[in-house]
Parts: C-alpha cells; structure tokens; sequence
C-alpha cells in the first residue's frame, strides 16, 4: 500500500511538469504494484507519453507479472 502511494504521489508530481521536461519514474519490483493500479496499465502509459514521462518497470523474472499484463 504505502508503495502505491508513493508512486502515485511521484506520478501526479511527475505530471504537474506539464511536459516541460522529461521525468523518468523507474519502478523495481513492479509486479508488486501492478495489481494494484486504480487505472488499467495502457491507461497510465497513455497518460505518462503525453506528460513526457518515461516509465520503467522492473521485475525479476517476466513470470512474476500478473498474467493479464504479461
């Protein structure tokens, strides 16, 4: 919970920039978070393109994604 949190608080900072400057927001462990997402993942990357934000999310292994994101 607190992860998702903290990332959403960096995601709406992140887009207060209004593009003015790329932001990268790397995320370890994503296959954590994921799942807990309010918005679908193509949503939330929609969203980061248009705000100049670069997304990266990492996972040990690419079974560890939830099998509807894989």
């Amino acid at each position: 919970f607190l992860g998702t949190l903290i990332v959403e608080l960096l995601f709406e900072a992140a887009m207060k920039t209004k593009g003015n400057r790329p932001v990268i927001l790397a995320i370890d462990e994503a296959h954590y978070l994921l799942p807990h997402m309010q918005e679908s993942v193509s949503d939330v990357v929609t969203m980061a393109r248009q705000a100049n934000i670069r997304l990266l999310l990492a996972t040990q292994h690419p079974g560890q994604i939830p099998t509807g994101l894989q």
